[in-house]
């Protein structure tokens, strides 16, 4: 009786290290090919809320263009580095334009993230490269998307990721991680970012 508990336990110390190891894989892989953006409000008040999301979709409108062209990450960081003094600048216009006296900061950075929805992408918790824009004292609720793949600058309202951005996560995860991380059907349905084991495992 003792044995067999005692090899039950070893299996379930087995198991439980190698999906964790798995994991860690999977969550590295991810973080060494997306970069995301992040924009922290100066406070929670409508105003500064309001604020913060005039300043998203501003960075959005004129970025767009520069980050187009992008084919993969290295040239999104090299974009990024090229740019983020014009991404603060743009902030702090609009911060401007809009009455308030405090400004914006931006940075290019690791960043912990926790588990995000973003229409039909789950990205798991980590860390990841971000550019982050901070307004004034930062202390308001945040908002995120993904800058590459180039989820910001394409219409993710209708739940629809690009062909494009599909192929590149294929292609930098491996067939095995993205059949396990990605659902599909009939190769129409967006890609869904989940970790399937952790259902299978609970």
């Amino acid at each position: 009786m003792a044995k067999k508990l005692i090899t039950a336990l070893l299996a379930g110390f087995v198991i439980t290290v190698s999906i964790s190891a798995y994991s860690h894989k999977i969550s590295e892989n991810l973080r060494q090919n997306i970069v995301r953006l992040h924009i922290v409000a100066n406070s929670n008040s409508e105003d500064d809320q309001n604020l913060k999301l005039k300043i998203r979709d501003k960075i959005i409108e004129k970025m767009a263009p520069v980050f187009d062209g992008c084919e993969n990450i290295t040239q999104t960081r090299q974009k990024i580095k090229e740019n983020l003094s014009e991404i603060e600048k743009i902030a702090n216009g609009e911060i401007k334009n809009n009455g308030f006296s405090y400004t914006a900061k931006a940075y290019y950075k690791l960043e912990k993230f926790p588990t995000k929805t973003y229409g039909d992408i789950t990205l798991p918790k980590g860390e990841y490269e971000a550019v982050i824009v901070k307004l004034g004292d930062a202390k308001g609720e945040n908002w995120w998307c993904v800058m590459y793949p180039p989820l910001c600058f394409v219409d993710s309202t209708k739940g629809v990721l690009p062909e494009k951005s599909k192929e590149y996560l294929k292609e930098n995860l491996g067939d095995e991680e993205y059949s396990i991380i990605t659902q599909s059907k009939d190769g129409k349905i967006p890609v869904k970012l989940k970790f399937k084991f952790l259902e299978i495992f609970g």
